[in-house]
């Protein structure tokens, strides 16, 4: 999918399922969450808070999921959100999350997170530009099978946030205790 707005919905403005065939999917180049200027925030036709998630990789077991070049603010809750014991391969690259094209603030309405992976290993997030989300810019939640050191971050530029640019919630870890502290 390419050039596309996709705001102003209930749930996610994106859904990626597995179980629905979506395999080797590429979202590129689209407004998800704000309105057409990528500055301001589209609400709802009943004019409540946009959709839960811009992208929501959803049961994404033998998916490989490309996010590249798409504003993701906006949004209720997340920019990009993998669910519970998922364990697709994503590239979220080159996006602005949180903010618009410039990587200045979103008029209206701020997603919690940024980017929120649940027990999801082979990720890699770079060049994304992250910024004015409520909570944290990248927040990775693993269960004790699932080590988040299997997901590279890279080069982003994160600002802004309303708590820890890159938050690691890893078993009985809490909040980047004996992660590596990201730089």
């Amino acid at each position: 999918a390419g050039r596309n707005l996709i705001s102003g919905q209930m749930t996610a403005g994106i859904r990626i399922a597995d179980s629905d065939g979506s395999v080797n999917t590429t979202i590129k180049g689209n407004i998800i969450g704000a309105d057409k200027t990528g500055a301001d925030t589209l609400l709802t036709a009943a004019g409540t808070t946009p959709q839960t998630a811009g992208i929501y990789v959803f049961d994404g077991g033998n998916s490989t999921v490309l996010v590249k070049q798409n504003i993701l603010s906006a949004n209720a809750t997340y920019g990009f959100r993998t669910p519970d014991n998922n364990s697709n391969i994503s590239t979220v690259d080159s996006n602005w999350v949180g903010c618009d094209a410039n990587g200045a603030e979103i008029v209206g309405a701020h997603q919690n997170y940024g980017i929120y992976l649940n027990s999801s290993i082979g990720n890699l997030m770079r060049y994304n530009t992250i910024a004015y989300n409520t909570d944290d810019g990248i927040y990775i939640i693993n269960g004790i099978s699932t080590n988040p050191n299997l997901n590279l971050i890279s080069q982003n530029s994160i600002y802004y946030n309303g708590n820890k640019a890159i938050n690691i919630n890893y078993g009985a870890n809490q909040g980047n205790d004996g992660q590596p502290v990201p730089t």
